[in-house]
C-alpha cells in the first residue's frame, strides 16, 4: 500500500496562528454541554465540528500565505523554531518510508461495509500494512478471521500472527479499533526518534494496576518490533511473565510487556499535551464531559479541570476515539478528497531536517528526546 501523494505532517489545529486558542474551543464546548439534554451526539453536530477544524486550517493557511512565506505558530515558538508554510510532499513520504507501520484494526462482520470500509479508504490508506481482525473473512478487506473468545485472546493471536508473518515488514505495530480516528503522519512523528529494535511502546498512559503504568486500548497503542519480539518469544513462554487466561486485554498487554522490558513510553509533546485520546474530542474538551468519567481521571492521576487545561490537545494530535464512519467520511470528502485536505489545509513544512530541529520529544519518562534507549 502507498502513500498518497500530498500528505504532510498534520497539526491538530492552527487558531493559535490567529489568536484563537484551544481554550476557546473548550468555553464553546462547555456553551453547548450545558444546553445538552442527552449525552449522545448528533451526525449534524459532529459535522459541525469537523467543518469547524476545517475552516480553521483553511482560513489560517490562507491567511499565512498571504502574509508571510515564513511565521512561527505557537508549538514552534516554544522550541524557538522557525517554520516554513510552503506544500513539500517528500516530507511525509520520507517518513512513511523511514518510519513503517503496520495497523491492525479490531472490528466485526457487521461492520465491514461501514465502519471498515471508511477506515481502509482515509486514514488505514496512510498505513504502510494495513489488517482487519475480525470472526469473518471478506475479500472487500484485507481481513484476518480469528476465533476467539475475549480480546485479550485476540491479542495475543493477533501479535503471534504478527510475529510469525510481517515482523521483518514494519517497525511499528499499531493497534486501533474501527471507531478510531487516527493521523498516521503524529504518530511516524512520535515515532522517528526512537530505535524499533529497541523494547518501548506508546499510547495513551493509564497509571494503575502496572507500576509503569499501561496504555489503554481505546486509544490505540504502537508497539516496536522488539516489543512484539520479546512479547511473543519471552512474556508468552513463561506462565510467571504473563497470564494468558481470562484478563482486561490492555492492562495484562501493560504487565507482560512490563514483565519483559518494555518501557511504556511518554507520549506527550513538548508543552506536555496529550497526543492518544480514548473519547471523542469535545469530551476532552469540555469539563463538564469530563467529571460524568471519574474513573478516566482516577486513571489519569488528574481532576477535570487540570485535565482541561494541561491534557488537550497536542497540535500534533494522534487518536480520537467513538468517531462515526459518516463524519470520518464527511471530513475527507469535504476538502476534495482525503489528500486534498491534507494538502491545502494543514501546517507543513519545507524539509526533515527543519521539521527535526522543530520537534523535541520527551518520549520516555526520564529521557529527552530518544535518550538511551533510542539507537
Amino acid at each position: 500500500m502507498s502513500p498518497t501523494g500530498d500528505s504532510s505532517i498534520f497539526s491538530f489545529t492552527n487558531f493559535n496562528i490567529l489568536g484563537i486558542h484551544i481554550s476557546l474551543q473548550q468555553k464553546m464546548w462547555t456553551i453547548y454541554a450545558k444546553s445538552m439534554t442527552h449525552r449522545s451526539l448528533s451526525f449534524p453536530f459532529y459535522l459541525i465540528l469537523w467543518i469547524g477544524i476545517i475552516f480553521g486550517f483553511g482560513f489560517a493557511y490562507i491567511w499565512m500565505s498571504a502574509t508571510a512565506s515564513k511565521r512561527t505558530n505557537g508549538f514552534s515558538n516554544a522550541v524557538g523554531a522557525k517554520v516554513h508554510y510552503t506544500v513539500d510532499r517528500s516530507v511525509a513520504e520520507d517518513y512513511y518510508n523511514k518510519v513503517r507501520i503496520l495497523c491492525w484494526v479490531v472490528t466485526n462482520p457487521k461492520n465491514h461495509k461501514t465502519k471498515a470500509r471508511v477506515i481502509k479508504q482515509t486514514w488505514g490508506s496512510r498505513c504502510n500494512t494495513l489488517l482487519f481482525i475480525s470472526t469473518e473473512k471478506t475479500n472487500k478487506l484485507p481481513t484476518i478471521a480469528l476465533n476467539a473468545n475475549d480480546m485479550w485472546k485476540t491479542t495475543i493471536d493477533v501479535l503471534s500472527y504478527i510475529h510469525d508473518n510481517y515482523i521483518d515488514s514494519a517497525d511499528w505495530f499499531l493497534k486501533a479499533d474501527d471507531e478510531n480516528f487516527i493521523v498516521l503522519e503524529n504518530v511516524r512523528l512520535l515515532l522517528k526518534p526512537y530505535n524499533p529494535d529497541k523494547p518501548l511502546y506508546f499510547g495513551r498512559k493509564y497509571k494503575k494496576h502496572v507500576e509503569q503504568g499501561y496504555m489503554s486500548s481505546g486509544a490505540g497503542y504502537v508497539l516496536s518490533r522488539e516489543a512484539v519480539k520479546l512479547f511473543v518469544e519471552v512474556a508468552l513462554r513463561d506462565p510467571k511473565k504473563c497470564n494468558q487466561g481470562i484478563a482486561l486485554d490492555d492492562v495484562e498487554l501493560g504487565s507482560c510487556l512490563s514483565n519483559v522490558g518494555v518501557l511504556a513510553g511518554d507520549s506527550h509533546d513538548i508543552l506536555g499535551k496529550q497526543r492518544f485520546f480514548p473519547f471523542q474530542p469535545e469530551v476532552h474538551m469540555t469539563e463538564e464531559y469530563l467529571v460524568q468519567l471519574p474513573w478516566f481521571l482516577d486513571y489519569i492521576n488528574t481532576n477535570a479541570s487540570n485535565a482541561l487545561e494541561t491534557d488537550c490537545c497536542s497540535q500534533t494530535t494522534i487518536s480520537f476515539s467513538y468517531v462515526p464512519p459518516d463524519i470520518i467520511d464527511s471530513v475527507c470528502r469535504w476538502g476534495g478528497s482525503w489528500r486534498g485536505w491534507h494538502s491545502r489545509r494543514c501546517r507543513l513544512v519545507e524539509s526533515i531536517d527543519e521539521l527535526e530541529d522543530e520537534v523535541v520529544l520527551v518520549a520516555v519518562d526520564g529521557h529527552q528526546g530518544a535518550g538511551e534507549v533510542a539507537g
